[in-house]
């Protein structure tokens, strides 16, 4: 069917004044707010110190980004409609039909084991204006052969053998897109399984004249085969029902997934078809966002992807994208084709899980060597409680949406445990990758034992595992040695103490049985001649003054309960009570608020 329109997209923006004029007087916006930004963290190294600035602005951009999840979370749910769309700023002219012919493009790199699944697929669809093209890409199998004779002559199947220098999957969808005449065109990978009325409800979508892109829901059809695999269906199920279903719901459209996304031919050729990106769809989403087409998302219209069921497979995959997503971040961030503060957030994820790392060290040594970095505030274990209440609230809700609800047993170790790979991803994405080196592979029996079932098919694997392991303990101690210090969040305390973890590793030094800490301002600067009053219920008095550095130290305190009180003239006084035991000191970090603004707190590092 031909299509036919009056003008491209960069036709139409090159003559819309109106729309070059609005681009060009908001050009001073954003080096405005860049300047801003750097003055204010300027300032604030200045005057509050490089840790103190490190930790505020990764604090504040750990809650923005972490707001994003749950406010995508509850626009999903509050949303009225099945899916919602939103109309271009310039709808183009051309012709249309209640039963487009869709193209399916199938790149298959050595994909012999699923060749034939494939094409019986399709020749079983409820919708039969279609036409398949399988892409036998650099193959060194029987790929091509096996596609042919599964076909059996049928004219709607086409099997192209391409071999390219160092070719990825971009080269071979626009090898197809070039001859492609249907009306839409469907990505899918060729390990996929789909539903026998996919088809149908695609053109569906696209009878309405206005739909310009779809994605689907994409599942794993293999989750049964590796608790690994079952981590990553359950983590696509939150993608596309949470993340992709409240973008539609709040009009930003959906992102697109590498497999189940359809768009009219004509936009994809305008657009110039996929890149050779290490991650080909999110850099066609930036493309699709730049150039206003909206993505409908479609969640009653299935995709059922090949997961990895091994973590040094995951990690292959996920260097991958990761160092796709930092290399499009290099060239998105800024200037006229920069994405949305969403996609933006969406785009820099993996710099976020890097600020949570430097947080997390940060807190580390401010625990074992508490006068090596001054002025570190780190988040309460609270805030940390809450966040994870929130993320099992929203997994609990989409896991029962979708009334798949063997999948609700997976939460806990999903969060706690599995979620804590991306760290491993990130340090691993500095190294250069490729898309041969993180294909997924195919055979995967679910009877090879448990240490597979678990994702342990080598010792490529089980070193993957164990760091993962030891990364998600190492981040939750800090959470679960502050829960068993910390007040109830319900009191207020004006300042606590706890056991110092730098005392209780000196041994049998000076160390033991002394009540030390550090007394500052506000605004992070150390008080000098601060009083420390140290009194046991028996009725003893220990006192002292901070020096210079704001730092006390009181040695030789038994053990038993005592309250402390410290106070300095022109600030408000700070007390509170803690228990010495008889082998460890007491570290107390305090902050005292001057005139009337209350007393600050610094909790207990953790």
């Amino acid at each position: 069917m031909t299509v036919v329109r009056a003008q491209t997209y960069t036709d139409r923006e090159a003559h819309d004044e109106r729309s070059l004029e609005r681009r060009v007087s908001k050009r001073w916006i954003k080096p405005l707010v860049s300047t801003a930004i750097l003055l204010c963290i300027t300032a604030s190294t200045y005057w509050l110190g490089a840790p103190t600035t490190l930790s505020i602005g990764g604090g504040i951009a750990l809650i923005l980004f972490g707001m994003l999840w749950p406010a995508m979370w509850i626009a999903s749910l509050l949303s009225p409609r099945v899916f919602r769309f939103v109309k271009p700023q310039h709808k183009p002219e051309y012709k249309t039909s209640v039963r487009p012919h869709i193209t399916i493009l199938a790149p298959a790199r050595n994909e012999e084991p699923v060749a034939e699944r494939l094409v019986a697929q399709f020749l079983g669809q409820d919708y039969d204006n279609w036409t398949l093209v399988v892409i036998a890409n650099n193959c060194t199998d029987n790929t091509a052969e096996v596609a042919r004779r599964a076909a059996a002559d049928d004219p709607r199947i086409e099997v192209i053998e391409a071999t390219f220098e160092n070719g990825v999957k971009a080269d071979a969808l626009n090898l197809a897109l070039k001859d492609a005449t249907g009306d839409v065109v469907l990505e899918l990978d060729s390990d996929n399984q789909v539903p026998s009325d996919l088809l149908s409800k695609i053109a569906k979508a696209f009878s309405d004249p206005e739909v310009m892109a779809v994605q689907t829901q994409i599942r794993a059809y293999n989750a049964m085969d590796s608790l690994l695999a079952a981590f990553q269906d359950l983590e696509f199920l939150v993608y596309s029902e949470v993340w992709n279903r409240g973008r539609a719901a709040l009009g930003l459209g959906s992102s697109i997934g590498g497999t189940g996304f359809a768009a009219r031919t004509y936009v994809l050729k305008e657009l110039g078809g996929w890149t050779r990106d290490l991650v080909e769809d999110f850099e066609m989403h930036t493309r699709l966002v730049a150039h206003g087409i909206h993505v409908t998302y479609l969640p009653w219209a299935w995709v059922f992807d090949e997961k990895p069921v091994s973590w040094s497979a995951l990690v292959r995959q996920r260097k991958r994208w990761i160092r796709g997503h930092l290399e499009i971040a290099a060239r998105r961030s800024a200037g006229r084709d920069a994405l949305g503060i969403v996609d933006q957030f969406y785009l820099y994820s993996p710099v976020f899980v890097a600020i949570a790392m430097s947080l997390l060290a940060m807190g580390y040594l401010s625990l074992v060597f508490p006068y090596t970095i001054r002025g570190y505030s780190y988040f309460s274990p609270w805030f940390w409680l809450g966040s994870l209440g929130l993320m099992i609230a929203a997994l609990g809700t989409t896991v029962v949406r979708a009334r798949d609800f063997k999948l609700v047993p997976l939460i806990p170790p999903y969060l706690l445990f599995f979620t804590f790979h991306w760290m491993v991803v990130f340090c691993g994405a500095v190294f250069p990758v490729s898309w041969a080196h993180s294909k997924t592979e195919h055979g995967v029996e679910s009877e090879r034992g448990v240490l597979p079932w678990i994702g342990v098919d080598g010792s490529a694997s089980a070193r993957m595992l164990g760091v993962v392991l030891a990364i998600s303990i190492a981040w939750m101690s800090p959470l679960v040695h502050g829960l068993s210090q910390a007040p109830s969040p319900f009191e207020a305390p004006v300042l606590q103490a706890g056991r110092s973890i730098a005392t209780a590793m000196a041994g049998a030094s000076v160390l033991e049985k002394t009540v030390q800490g550090t007394v500052r301002d506000p605004y992070d600067r150390p008080l000098e001649d601060a009083r420390v009053v140290v009194t046991s219920t028996g009725g003893a008095v220990y006192t002292t003054q901070t020096n210079a550095d704001g730092r006390f130290l009181l040695a030789n305190i038994g053990q038993g309960s005592y309250t402390i009180e410290i106070g300095k003239s022109g600030y408000q006084t700070a007390s509170t009570s803690f228990e010495m035991p008889n082998d460890y000191g007491v570290w107390v970090s305090a902050t005292l608020a001057s005139g009337s603004s209350g007393v600050v707190v610094i909790p207990l590092p953790y």
